[in-house]
């Protein structure tokens, strides 16, 4: 149970910084 939490919360912070990432970029491209 901990260990299935554990890769969740990993697979939502990867998004999140793929997501800023973009945005970032997007922003630099401005």
């Amino acid at each position: 149970m901990l260990r299935i939490l554990g890769i969740f919360f990993i697979v939502l912070g990867l998004i999140s910084l793929g997501v800023w990432g973009v945005q970032t970029i997007k922003e630099k491209r401005r």
